[in-house]
């Protein structure tokens, strides 16, 4: 499969925070693509940007966001590359797994993120 055929490709991601201390680079040149029907699992560390890479991709970014940059393609289409008023007909979500067996799914959508319900089907099937 070609990289042009992939669900999800993401090249060069980078989010910063802004802090009272200077930047905290959060995401920093993150780099993977996604097949159709497949999932990715990102383990590490707590406080080594995780979450923050799920949120970049959705777009969710806090107050204190600084850079912010890369690609995101999805389907094809750079995601970055959208206005705020194009952005929210794309259905985007993350399925977070906690160290104590918790799920909490949350999906993109404007203005913000909402909680979901646990079932349902994937919206990216082929």
């Amino acid at each position: 499969m070609t990289q042009k055929n992939k669900l999800l490709r993401i090249e060069d991601l980078v989010l910063h925070f802004n802090t009272l201390h200077g930047p905290v680079q959060a995401v920093d040149g993150v780099n993977f693509s996604l097949d159709f029907n497949r999932a990715v699992v990102v383990v590490g560390e707590s406080g080594c940007g995780k979450s923050s890479l799920a949120k970049s991709i959705l777009r969710l970014l806090p107050r204190n966001a600084g850079k912010y940059s890369g690609h995101i393609y999805l389907d094809g289409q750079d995601i970055m590359t959208l206005g705020e008023e194009e952005f929210p007909e794309y259905s985007l979500g993350i399925h977070f797994h906690g160290s104590t067996g918790c799920h909490e799914r949350i999906e993109s959508g404007y203005p913000g993120w909402r909680p979901s319900s646990r079932t349902g089907a994937c919206p990216f099937r082929r």
